[in-house]
């Protein structure tokens, strides 16, 4: 009892410690709108942002509003970040299975995933066909992978006026001195030949880092042993500076410390990234 009992308040000391950040997105092509959607529209598709998720995970859907076929080349499109990039489709097998097994545990069954046992060769399509009103989502990369921006970017050069007594710090950056600054670079073509190409290229910034405790950005109500997933649950009616489409959260490391940020090549969070479906025209 008393090891528990330890544990539990270890892990309580060590929650509490953990500093946390709530990171803006900004764009000069993509308008972050009333409604809190991040959207770019033309008179051809309407592209749909959403970064709200741990790392900032770069979630985007493509509405076609054409009464033809739209095709978007994965090949010929990339996530650019600082002066790396990774094109959307990757010339390889991806090969998947697994088969459940039951265990017996002391309180009855308990089904666990096993080892794999068998193997589904899959490789993605070059070129997604997206029909007349209807659209497509991907989500594959992340804005910042690891854990939250060190003291290169969090320190009193960046920091707001007026903001040292504050529990949750607010540091701005421009679209030059940004900790990260990335593009998503997308290949469009109105027949299944290519031979009508054009190409949306879309900038991004981090433009603002709030960080403090987890009761500092998101209330009285945190709770240090459940985290931050509930408060990933994005309110639809509620506005704030850690709630919204254009924002996203990360976390330090568990002793409460942060890393400097060094820029890598992008971070591929999914094997199959594209999921097609239907959207009503807004």
């Amino acid at each position: 009892m008393k090891k528990l009992l330890y544990v539990t308040l270890l892990l309580l000391c060590t929650a509490c410690a953990r500093q946390y950040q709530s990171v803006t997105i900004s764009s000069n092509q993509v308008k972050l709108r009333e409604d809190g959607n991040f959207v770019f529209e033309n008179d051809t598709v309407r592209i749909q942002y959403d970064f709200h998720s741990l790392n900032g995970e770069m979630k985007f859907s493509i509405f076609n509003k054409l009464t033809k076929p739209l095709y978007i080349n994965w090949r010929e499109s990339a996530f650019i970040i600082g002066p790396h990039f990774s094109t959307y489709w990757l010339d390889q097998y991806v090969s998947n299975g697994y088969v459940y097994q039951k265990f017996f545990d002391w309180d009855g069954y308990i089904n666990l995933r096993g080892p794999y046992l068998f193997s589904v060769a899959k490789r993605d399509d070059q070129t997604s066909f997206i029909p007349p009103s209807a659209g497509l989502m991907q989500f594959e990369f992340v804005v910042k992978p690891g854990t939250a921006y060190g003291p290169t970017y969090v320190n009193n050069t960046h920091l707001e006026k007026d903001q040292s007594q504050n529990k949750a710090k607010r540091y701005q950056f421009t679209q030059e001195n940004t900790p990260t600054l990335f593009r998503n670079y997308l290949t469009f073509s109105t027949d299944d030949v290519a031979t009508q190409k054009f190409v949306i290229d879309q900038q991004f910034w981090v433009s603002t880092i709030i960080q403090g405790s987890g009761k500092a950005l998101f209330g009285p109500g945190f709770d240090p042993i459940i985290g931050i997933n509930p408060m990933l649950r994005r309110p639809p009616a509620r506005k704030s500076d850690i709630t919204g489409y254009n924002r996203f959260i990360l976390k330090t490391a568990s002793d409460g410390t942060t890393k400097p940020m060094t820029q890598t090549t992008p971070i591929r969070q999914k094997t199959t990234p594209v999921d097609v479906s239907k959207q009503k025209n807004q």
